[in-house]
């Protein structure tokens, strides 16, 4: 199976990277989707990636499920109007077997295979970090300046510092 020609055919490609094809028909590639944690079972927004990963497995590539444990550990500052609740390890961990489950009704996980899906988990190579090691590592390169210039900061501190004001005049 030519993995883009379905694609195409399917009206699931728009733009390719150059040498895309090349690879895809050179060797075994992996490919990997994205997949929020915050609940047992993934919504209906998250077939077309699935279905994608699923062309890619009969294609002869290797799929990879994503979850980003560490983002639903630690919330998700994309500008909308609430917060989102906060996962514990346990249930991260409930989550991310609801969400295998519901993948394994789609992909074939079986690691024998050299194209078995993976599923892999960004907390678990988060989770040894200390906040110490991240503001050395990473934070030396983000400027205050930058952070500003993001609007869910920005946001989020005109809250923060309303909210603290409000509370000083009623007190």
């Amino acid at each position: 199976m030519d993995l883009i020609k379905e694609l195409k055919w399917r009206g699931m490609v728009q733009d390719i990277m150059p040498g895309t094809e090349e690879q895809l028909k050179k060797e075994i590639t992996s490919g990997y989707i994205g997949f929020d944690p915050t609940a047992t079972s993934l919504h209906i927004g998250s077939l077309v990636p699935i279905l994608l990963l699923v062309h890619m497995q009969r294609a002869g590539h290797r799929p990879i499920a994503l979850v980003g444990g560490a983002t639903g550990m630690i919330g998700d500052p994309s500008g909308k109007s609430e917060e989102r609740n906060l996962l514990n390890e346990n249930q991260l961990a409930e989550n991310v077997a609801g969400i295998k489950a519901q993948l394994a009704k789609y992909l074939d996980f079986d690691q024998s295979k050299p194209n078995g899906a993976l599923m892999v988990n960004n907390y678990e190579w988060f989770k040894e970090i200390s906040f110490i090691d991240f503001l050395r590592d990473a934070g030396k390169h983000i400027t205050v300046n930058y952070m500003m210039a993001k609007d869910s900061v920005k946001k989020g501190l005109t809250e923060k510092w309303v909210s603290a004001i409000q509370n000083l005049l009623i007190s």
